[in-house]
């Protein structure tokens, strides 16, 4: 009587090809599922900036305007909505 039988790695193997095919189609597909996921959602977040040891200020696009938020553990949370950029001359 053996411990693993022959049937059970060849489960084993077809769950981990299985597993390997799936990654494959993810990492081929990576870009248009990204898409897909994202196309509905209102808020993005655009930037980070470590400003102290315990301070930072994020940058988020809301509904197509940009939003700065400095938080700190100490400190309170400021909140401004930017102006909206206007178009760069081109040269």
């Amino acid at each position: 009587m053996t411990l693993v039988q022959t049937q059970h790695w060849l489960i084993v193997a077809l769950f981990m090809a299985a597993l390997l095919v799936v990654w494959a189609v993810v990492k081929l597909f990576k870009t248009p599922l990204r898409q897909r996921l994202s196309a509905d959602r209102r808020m993005a977040l655009t930037e980070v900036l470590p400003l102290g040891a315990d301070q930072r200020a994020v940058l988020m696009s809301v509904d197509g305007r940009d939003v700065l938020i400095v938080t700190g553990r100490r400190t309170g949370t400021a909140v401004e909505v930017l102006p909206s950029r206007a178009p760069e001359a081109q040269a």
